[in-house]
């Protein structure tokens, strides 16, 4: 049975990473993850001010933080139009660790692929969710008890 808030785990980076960290304070969801080495990250809008239970690593480089990310998590959500740079690396980690994930393409349709995140995240108890691409999208949608 899925917990009623998970822990979102994000990277921190801008786009869906920082919106889906907007999204767990703003709805009370306890929230975490590892970032680079100085809240790097393509904006420059990370701060450890802003997020204080983000994780610094010892490194700059993005892969760190994506595979340490993985590693801490239950399951990987990734929501994608085209599986290609960080989406493929975050696949592979998930692959390495024996983590399990989920695929959802964005062409498809919302209602069922919510269907199809509601089911692999009880089928999976998933309490600790991280996450790639538009997920935030899929996040409110879940909230909202979409797909139940």
């Amino acid at each position: 049975m899925m917990k009623d808030k998970i822990k979102i785990v994000s990277g921190g980076q801008s786009g869906a990473d920082r919106a889906g960290l907007d999204f767990a304070i703003a709805n009370g969801f306890p929230y975490g993850g590892y970032v680079p080495k100085g809240f790097k990250s393509e904006d420059g809008g990370l701060t450890k001010e802003k997020y204080p239970n983000l994780i610094e690593t010892n490194s700059t480089d993005y892969k760190v933080r994506t595979e340490k990310n993985v590693i801490e998590s239950d399951g990987t959500l990734i929501v994608f139009c085209s599986l290609s740079g960080g989406t493929k690396l975050t696949v592979k980690y998930c692959e390495k660790h024996d983590k399990p994930y989920i695929l959802i393409n964005m062409k498809d349709d919302i209602l069922e692929n919510a269907k199809s995140v509601r089911k692999w995240l009880n089928d999976n108890n998933i309490e600790i969710l991280t996450f790639g691409e538009h997920t935030v999208l899929y996040a409110i949608l879940l909230k909202k008890g979409v797909g139940k």
